[in-house]
């Protein structure tokens, strides 16, 4: 049989279906399960409360999650059963399909929290330098990376397939377009430069890192085996939705 020939990307557009309007809050407001198949993404009400939203990318409608308010930063499990988010002081994980919210820690804070397939979240809890490890099932969060003592800020982690590795934006001051993407164990150690001159660090199982600068979506080949990427930047997409201060893209 000849070889299967790689898919050239598409670019679509979805209509989001919610009451309200898109916030602009810190961390990001729409998010896609792993497979592709559905959204989660958060809103805003007439009454300037916010709430999350399912929508399933074959399906017309839209499914507000009730017992969501004040909902920020929502992340999705592996098997997007779940959605991770921040409200109200806690980290919280509800059922896509709807149920009552659990609480997963108490958080200060929620600047980027990522699910790994390994049950465990890593997630910037508000401890500037500090990247945290919490049990999926819920428990007390505890200190996985630890970068305070050279006075980096460490947010928008993403744990790699086989969760043996995360990558993470480090920010030291001078602006989200001056900051570095880097890699290291979640139990901290190996740490390595990735990208520099970027913000939010995204791995791609297609073999590509992807990241932000100054409002324009770059990607670069990476090795996940090495933990290296290699070549040129790509440019792929401009006026991406980002935060030059705290680094978060759309």
């Amino acid at each position: 049989a000849p070889p299967p020939q790689p898919r050239s990307p598409g670019q679509f557009e979805v209509e989001l279906n919610a009451d309200g309007l898109l916030p602009s809050d810190v961390g990001t407001t729409v998010v896609l399960s792993a497979d592709g198949t559905r959204m989660a993404f958060v809103s805003r009400a007439a009454d300037g409360r916010t709430h999350l939203n399912v929508r399933a990318l074959d399906r017309p409608d839209t499914i507000r999650l009730s017992g969501t308010e004040g909902a920020r930063g929502p992340f999705v499990s592996p098997d997007g059963r779940w959605i991770g988010f921040w409200a109200d002081g806690k980290l919280k994980k509800i059922a896509a399909d709807g149920g009552a919210p659990v609480v997963l820690c108490d958080a200060g804070d929620l600047l980027g929290a990522s699910w790994g397939d390994d049950d465990t979240i890593i997630a910037a809890l508000g401890t500037p330098g500090q990247l945290s490890r919490v049990p999926a099932t819920g428990g007390t969060p505890r200190a996985a990376i630890d970068l305070s003592p050279e006075s980096i800020i460490v947010r928008w982690p993403q744990l790699l397939p086989g969760a043996k590795a995360v990558i993470y934006t480090a920010m030291s001051g001078a602006g989200a377009d001056r900051a570095n993407i880097e890699v290291q164990s979640p139990e901290g150690g190996n740490r390595k430069v990735l990208v520099q001159g970027g913000t939010f660090g995204r791995y791609l199982r297609a073999g590509y890192l992807t990241y932000v600068n100054q409002g324009t979506l770059y990607a670069v080949p990476m090795d996940l085996e090495t933990l290296s990427v290699h070549g040129t930047p790509i440019p792929l997409l401009d006026n991406v939705a980002y935060s030059s201060l705290f680094g978060y893209a759309q």
